[in-house]
């Protein structure tokens, strides 16, 4: 698609913060074979919402996405996961 930017249905992350109303975030990669692959965004409308807990919590989701793949990875490539 060429410039996708010039396009009214295309709206940039700043401005669906914006709308939303959005006071916190939290952006943790999808790790597989020791690199990112992807990444997990979340917002949320209360000031200071990620605290230990919630991070926690977000690594650990994270982390479980990327496993799968990071065995299968290793599965196909005859690496013994310990």
């Amino acid at each position: 698609m060429q410039r996708p930017h010039a396009r009214p249905e295309h709206e940039t992350l700043e401005q669906r913060v914006e709308a939303c109303h959005f006071q916190s975030s939290a952006a943790l990669p999808i790790v597989v074979g020791g690199e990112a692959w992807g990444a997990i965004s979340v917002f949320s409308d209360c000031p200071d919402f990620f605290g230990e807990k919630e991070t926690g919590l977000l690594e650990e989701t994270a982390g479980d996405i990327g496993l799968p793949w990071t065995t299968w990875g290793a599965r196909s490539s005859g690496i013994k996961l310990k």
